[in-house]
Parts: C-alpha cells; structure tokens; sequence
C-alpha cells in the first residue's frame, strides 16, 4: 500500500486472441478496501483513458477512450505504463510518450492500494500478461 506520491510502471502485453474490441487492462492508482478505484487502461483497439469504480457504479471521469500515442496495439505487444500520481492528479505515459490530459479528481477514501486491472470478453478468458511492476515514491 502506498500513500501520497508515487510512480508506477507496468509492462502490459496485448493478447494474442480476443474478438472484443472492448477488452482493456492497466494500471490501479487509487483503490481502497472495499472495492472503489482509479486506474489508467489500454485496449487492442489503441485506446485508452481512466475508468472510476466508485459504489459499485463504473465511471470514465476523463470522458470516453482516446486515442493513446505511442501504443502498440498488435497482438503480443509489450507496451510500457506509468502512472504519476501526485496529491489527488495523476499523468500517464505510453511507451514514454504522454496520453492525453492529467487526470484531476478525488481518489476514493483511503486510497492507498496500487494494482494491475483487467477486463475480458464474456465468452472466453483474455491472457494478459504483466512484467516488471514497480511502484516507488517519486523519481
């Protein structure tokens, strides 16, 4: 668990088989005990953005997936993230390039916890892989 500053940074790898365009994982910032979170996403599709679960209801506080530079969306595709969290703003690089705006917003009660997130399709199990987590104070 983690509080006030940190930077995290994750190899996540696209997977090799899905017919979901809606498949998506990432990064945790902000997660609390009981469920509620932060987290910054990418999907085979390109895009990416920040999704808020806050009582058990899913919310996109940055608006929908954006395009995100420097993404590589083939399947197998190893693909650096870092989040940035400072106070209650983060920012997110791609492969070293920025995405989009910083996110500022509450972070739920007790946010501390730090993580990685997936979605997979319905019907089948999506593999994504993650290597080399890291979460440290500021760098």
């Amino acid at each position: 668990m983690l509080s006030g500053d940190a930077d995290i940074c994750v190899t996540v790898q696209i997977p090799h088989n899905f017919s979901d365009a809606r498949i998506a994982g990432g990064v945790i910032f902000g997660g609390d005990e009981g469920g509620d979170l932060n987290a910054f996403i990418i999907s085979p599709t390109g895009k990416g953005g920040v999704v808020r679960i806050a009582n058990q209801k899913f919310e996109s506080p940055m608006g929908p997936p954006q395009p995100v530079k420097g993404l590589n969306a083939a399947p197998g595709a190893k693909n650096r993230v870092r989040v940035m969290v400072r106070g209650s703003s983060a920012t997110f690089y791609v492969n070293n390039q920025p995405f989009a705006a910083t996110f500022n917003g509450p972070l739920p009660n007790g946010a501390g916890k730090v993580g990685i997130i997936v979605s997979s399709e319905p019907s089948k199990k999506d593999s994504w892989k993650f290597a080399n987590f890291r979460a440290t104070g500021p760098q």
